[in-house]
């Protein structure tokens, strides 16, 4: 059974742009889109780990501090001797990932695995100034079953795609 300790909201942001959407005053709606997309991909997250069994404790949309930097983290899962952190990816079409660059077609996105690397480095130093050794598992999750990445590694065990049997 799980617990959640912090459920998930809407930014701040996301509201607002939908107001701006709805009133026709969005001029560019890429930001809009984004964050929906993305808001969507958590929602889906949620619901599909709602239905995995096991006793857990389930924080959502954490934005913390340590060391002078905030983080985000989409979804925080305890159990018993260790924490899950997960970086949910809402992407469709398909990505290319070349030696430390991933692509989108021809154009260069950010490296979503380095921003999951750096909430699991703040994370374990955070939760170590506190007197908490855990290990922490992180997972990058693209959970779009339209989503296909191309030329990963077997050594990147942590980079998990959608599977079409569990989403819908």
């Amino acid at each position: 059974m799980s617990f959640m300790l912090k459920e998930r909201m809407e930014s701040e942001e996301l509201m607002l742009l939908r107001l701006l959407k709805a009133r026709g005053g969005l001029v560019d709606d890429s930001r809009f889109w984004n964050l929906e997309k993305g808001y969507q991909g958590e929602m889906l997250f949620d619901k599909w780990f709602s239905g995995v069994d096991g006793e857990w404790i389930v924080v959502n949309d954490l934005l913390l501090e340590h060391g002078g930097s905030l983080f985000q983290i989409d979804s925080l899962v305890i159990g018993g001797d260790r924490v899950y952190l997960f970086e949910v990816k809402n992407f469709e079409g398909d990505f290319l990932l070349e030696k430390d660059r991933w692509y989108s077609g021809s154009k260069e996105i950010k490296d979503p695995l380095s921003q999951m690397q750096r909430c699991e480095t703040a994370l374990r130093q955070l939760l170590s100034s506190l007197g908490y050794q855990l290990p922490i598992e992180s997972s990058l999750l693209f959970i779009n079953p339209k989503f296909t990445l191309f030329n990963c590694s077997p050594k990147l065990h942590y980079i998990l795609v959608p599977v079409k049997s569990i989403f819908p």
